[in-house]
């Protein structure tokens, strides 16, 4: 697997979905957050590429015969990674109970929950101090409530392209915590490293491309042309920091070691 290749692709993908987007929100949407008709083309790219993308580093790491040692998070750059999605954590709490999100309660204090695991996690970094076990579970409870909670909201609301963008975002952060946790808990396989791989970029990609074109488009339009929304844009941001860093920073030529398939643990 090309690591430098696939980082670099990586960055590019969501420069690139993320201008796409944000022009798609300004111009070719409706005072009602519609889109316009006229525009099936350009509207149509942002998923194709998307879509490629991640079939594209699904597929390498599948057949890749490396594996990390484990997930890295020393130095200032993992507390610094870990303490910022603690504080954008908070933030959607906030968000949601001030905004009157659906369960709005609920996700304040699971959200809070999942920050403090964050900023456990940030300690763990620079102090000689091993990270909980179970508070891997906080971040899996707060994206299990929010995948409910993003149910109720859009079953009472008209389809969205944003709507799907958000049900990717919070399924495949969901998906990543639970992996992750299995990782903490020294449960992990060389395939669950794969999985890892595929839905860190994945999660991050969907949930950058779900919030910063939002925010974007706030700033330029003044929130003429932005939906309400289901999932708080920290909470966004928040798994798509976590999960970015710590994809990419894990999956490094340092960190890595090949090994031969046929030495491949049982599943």
């Amino acid at each position: 697997m090309k690591l430098k290749f696939i980082t670099k692709l990586y960055i590019l993908t969501n420069i690139l979905l993320t201008v796409l987007r944000t022009l798609q929100i300004i111009f070719f949407t409706d005072d009602n957050c519609f889109l316009t008709k006229g525009h099936t083309a350009f509207n149509v790219i942002s998923p194709v590429i998307c879509v490629l993308f991640l079939l594209y580093t699904c597929g390498n790491a599948l057949i890749s015969t490396r594996k990390p040692k484990t997930v890295i998070n020393k130095g200032w750059f993992g507390f610094a990674a870990s303490a910022i999605s603690g504080v954008l954590y908070i933030m959607a709490g906030a968000d949601a109970l001030v905004s009157g999100f659906a369960g709005g309660k609920a996700i304040f204090i699971l959200s809070l929950a999942a920050g403090f695991s964050c900023f456990l996690f940030a300690a763990s970094a620079v102090f000689d101090y091993k990270f909980p076990k179970p508070c891997a579970l906080l971040l899996i409870a707060f994206w299990l409530a929010q995948m409910i909670m993003t149910y109720i909201f859009y079953t009472e609301r008209p389809l969205r392209v944003r709507m799907v963008y958000e049900i990717f975002a919070v399924v495949l952060c969901l998906l990543f915590s639970s992996t992750f946790g299995k990782i903490e808990s020294g449960i992990a396989n060389r395939t669950t490293f794969k999985i890892f791989y595929c839905l860190g970029l994945a999660a991050s990609t969907l949930c950058f491309v779900s919030a910063v074109p939002e925010f974007l488009a706030f700033i330029f339009t003044a929130g003429s042309h932005v939906s309400v929304t289901a999932v708080p844009v920290p909470a966004l941001l928040a798994g798509g920091v976590f999960a970015a860093y710590y994809t990419i920073n894990s999956f490094t030529i340092k960190n890595t070691k090949k090994t031969i398939p046929l030495q491949e643990e049982e599943l």
